[in-house]
């Protein structure tokens, strides 16, 4: 505090003029605007949204969706992305220049940050090894036992009985691929969680394939991830927009827009949909 009660901004100008002569940045403004639309889209708009469009009411859900996403998300997304350009200041030293109290707000950043990427280097791992099995021939989500045959055979028979053709029709396209792939030939589960089993070393492979991939992609900071942004932000959009026309392109396709999108506006009422 200065004399006269004015506040002396003095040592915060000083640092925050060191950090922006130490501050890298893009090469390109489009790789800047990249890197933020990476963040739109991820694992979640695959599979998460459809699922909880279906589930929520199909059209219905779009109404909360949309509210959220503009009042809430977007204006946030605006607020986190102008402070940093404001700033000028690397996470660190952002926030403690603002009150010396506030350090422990990149403290807990920097903790979600070291959980998020655990979990979204497994899902790569999971990622790398569905990759490298769709190469094989035949696809080993399709390969099934005999006795799993036997079983959806009797399942299919069972549905048939009911004359029901909405379970008929789920019986027969949960006969499609082995419902024991993913838990039992990849993952190789144990029987209960006090059984930790041995380690996977094909997925352990996948998983340091991962960490290596993702350390490559940022060991030079802006400089080494603006580069890859122009590979990992657009192919995103790219898979998306095969499988929207992929999609498209299959027989009953307006069966499924139906019931992904058809509303029910009795679920809009629910607090599980907002």
């Amino acid at each position: 505090m200065a004399e006269g009660g004015e506040v002396n901004f003095s040592p915060v100008v000083d640092y925050v003029e060191e950090e922006e002569e130490e501050r890298e940045t893009f090469d390109h403004p489009a790789e800047y605007w990249l890197a933020c639309i990476g963040f739109a889209v991820g694992f979640g708009n695959i599979w998460r949204f459809p699922f909880m469009c279906y589930k929520m009411g199909g059209a219905c859900f779009l109404i909360p969706y949309c509210i959220s996403l503009f009042l809430i998300a977007m204006p946030m997304y605006m607020v986190e992305t102008l402070f940093g350009q404001l700033i000028r200041m690397k996470l660190p030293n952002r926030y403690g220049s603002i009150a010396p109290i506030f350090w422990g707000v990149a403290m807990t950043q920097a903790f979600v940050t070291f959980l998020m990427n655990i979990y979204y280097i497994l899902l790569m791992s999971w990622s790398f090894s569905y990759f490298f099995d769709s190469f094989k021939s035949p696809l080993p989500w399709t390969v099934k036992t005999e006795e799993q045959k036997q079983a959806e055979a009797a399942n299919i028979l069972a549905a048939k009985a009911t004359g029901d053709s909405k379970k008929i029709a789920a019986a027969e396209k949960s006969s499609l691929w082995n419902p024991d792939y993913f838990h039992k030939t990849t993952l190789n589960s144990s029987d209960n969680i006090h059984e930790t089993g041995p380690l996977q070393p094909w997925l352990v492979f996948c998983t340091f394939l991962s960490y290596f991939v993702v350390y490559f992609s940022a060991w030079k900071g802006v400089k080494s991830t603006g580069k890859m942004v122009w590979v990992t932000c657009t192919a995103p959009y790219l898979i998306l927009t095969v499988l929207l026309i992929r999609g498209l392109t299959l027989e009953g396709m307006e069966i499924g827009l139906a019931f992904l999108f058809k509303p029910e506006w009795n679920k809009i009422s629910s607090l599980d949909v907002w």
